[in-house]
């Protein structure tokens, strides 16, 4: 975790600061390479330094000098050395290889899609309950949008065991299939029931391909670079939403009798970037991930030429490359979810996954129309500047910031923000029609600018981050279920929610969920960046050998506090 000098940082935090973390992986990574007595003594210096310090400053200070140590240390390898080391690390833009932006830019193409499928009804809804003869059914055309939310939770339920079994890129092209048939039954349906059905098998693969995507650009990407990856994934989700808004205006034209249809077009050819992304995938543009080829379905020689070709990982790098372990390799069991020592990336994982989607930011943006109109703002361009905009804005901050500043404090500003404004939406409700309508043009764009930047996109990362290779398949199609579950539960209880206690209740409700996001995040999400998925799990199993010392104490309050009582971030006596 990342904490400055003078503020005040959970025990947890300041024990796994980043620096601290840094110090102990690599005094592991010498231990392997026979270097054991130096790094356990880096180790055991900076644990004690920690231990023996009561403030987050000291603790920072002291970590410096732990991480200083290793410096020193792995500077007195050879050259050899430090190249492998170098090369196995997966630094930054060095280790892009020639298969890395195309492979990144085909598992794009189902983000983009993602996207376009989760905004394209918007527009031509009112259009197609004509069309199809159930424009004075609400109910049924409730149905059609939110029928796409049910398809999504199968679907990114049913990705993991065929991404376990078969591979990630084999995922990939399967995602096609329900992505494709589905926007065609869509186009060319004639009745309720087709459209329906369309929407439904278009959301099977929408949901797919929301837990699919980052699953597999996490594997393939450098450590590095995993953060600004995974924001051209989330620009590519914004551009799909936008094209799909504005696609629909010329086909609208003349805007007061558009010709009847005019919506089919919007579905039909939405069927090509699906077909253009089972091409990529079969055709081998997007290379299989190096992880899944360790496990039991895989080749360790095939995983090393997906090092080389994604990363430009070769020879000896490779071989020594710290994800080439099959220890760690998937296994094709979702009982390994309950196992104990899975506990804490099940925690954090799942706890984000619910805070975020419980953030409100689909009643914000769904409702935002309706909100800027009882603000007194009826303009419908206002909606493309109140939430596309700051949308794509924030999806390029977090393209930007997530590598260089790091996952934490992006999470800590999108919630803190978040809170913030959904705070001053609910006491607008309170204010003059002038004054709200200022809070309302304020607020809508930041809350939606703060949750694209972080609650948005930083959270699909870390779960491919913090989940074993043992269960992040199926973890993370988990976390895809609870979210389109979740996002399910928001949509249908915001406006009875309105009717029950008020708009200004409802947003005062999830400004209390924010801030709980925020609280979670200060204390369980430690800081990833730069960190390989094989560091990260050690990381996570360090942690978990505390919190397993910490449970043989009798008092809980002082397990809570500390994990001893002693003020040491629950190292135990000595610091061992």
């Amino acid at each position: 975790m990342i904490h400055r000098r003078g503020e005040r940082a959970p025990v947890v935090a300041r024990f796994f600061s980043p620096r601290a973390i840094g110090a102990r992986v690599r005094a592991t990574a010498s231990d392997r390479d026979g270097d054991g007595d130096a790094a356990r003594s880096t180790t055991t210096a900076a644990a004690a330094s920690s231990s023996s310090s009561s403030s987050s400053a000291d603790v920072v200070v002291d970590a410096d000098a732990a991480e200083e140590d290793a410096r020193r240390g792995d500077a007195d390898d050879d050259d050899d050395d430090d190249d492998d080391d170098d090369d196995a690390g997966g630094g930054g833009f060095e280790n892009v290889g020639p298969a890395l932006i195309p492979s990144v830019s085909a598992a794009c193409l189902g983000a983009f899609l993602f996207g376009y499928h989760s905004a394209v009804i918007n527009a031509p809804l009112s259009a197609i309950a004509e069309d199809l003869g159930f424009a004075g059914d609400n109910v049924m055309k409730g149905a059609v949008v939110s029928v796409l939310v049910a398809g999504g939770f199968l679907g990114g339920l049913g990705i993991g065991p065929v991404a376990d079994k078969e591979g990630r890129r084999a995922a990939l092209a399967a995602v096609t299939v329900p992505l494709a048939v589905g926007t065609l039954v869509s186009g060319f349906a004639d009745s309720f029931a087709w459209m329906t059905l369309g929407r439904f098998i278009t959301g099977v693969g929408v949901g797919a391909s929301s837990q699919i995507v980052p699953l597999y650009l996490s594997e393939v990407s450098p450590p590095k670079l995993r953060g600004t990856v995974n924001g051209v994934r989330r620009v590519a989700y914004v551009i799909g939403c936008l094209l799909a808004f504005q696609f629909a205006v010329p086909l609208q034209q003349p805007l007061n009798a558009p010709p009847p249809g005019w919506w089919r077009p919007l579905f039909i050819y939405a069927s090509v970037p699906a077909v253009l992304l089972a091409g990529a995938s079969l055709g081998g543009v997007a290379v299989e991930s190096p992880v899944w080829l360790l496990g039991p379905e895989g080749c360790a020689m095939a995983s090393r030429r997906s090092l080389a070709r994604l990363q430009g990982i070769r020879g000896r790098a490779a071989c020594a490359y710290p994800g080439a372990d099959p220890e760690r390799a998937a296994i094709n069991s979702w009982s390994q979810l309950r196992e104990r020592r899975n506990r804490q990336p099940v925690t954090i994982g799942l706890g984000l996954c619910v805070l975020a989607a419980f953030s409100g930011s689909n009643t914000v943006i769904y409702y935002a129309s309706s909100v800027l109109a009882d603000a007194g703002l009826s303009d419908p361009s206002l909606l493309t500047y109140a939430v596309g905009i700051p949308n794509l804005l924030g999806a390029f901050i977090a393209l930007i910031a997530t590598d260089k500043y790091g996952r934490r404090p992006l999470l800590l500003l999108s919630f803190g923000g978040m809170a913030a404004c959904l705070g001053a939406l609910s006491l607008a409700s309170a204010l003059t029609p002038g004054e709200a309508r200022t809070v309302a043009l304020v607020t809508i764009p930041a809350y939606t600018l703060l949750f694209s930047l972080g609650a948005g996109p930083v959270p699909w990362l870390l779960y491919n981050e913090v989940f074993p290779t043992r269960i992040r398949a199926r973890a993370t199609a988990v976390c895809t279920a609870i979210n389109y579950g979740a996002n399910t539960i928001v949509g249908a209880s915001f406006l009875p929610l309105v009717s029950g206690i008020g708009l200004g209740g409802t947003y005062a409700l999830y400004a209390v969920l924010c801030f709980t996001g925020f609280v979670f995040v200060d204390n369980l999400v430690f800081e990833t960046k730069g960190l390989a998925l094989q560091d990260i799990e050690g990381v996570m199993a360090e942690r978990e050998r505390r919190w397993e010392a910490e449970d043989a104490f009798e008092n809980p309050e002082r397990r809570v506090r500390d994990g001893d009582g002693d003020g040491d971030g629950g190292l135990g006596d000595g610091g061992a």
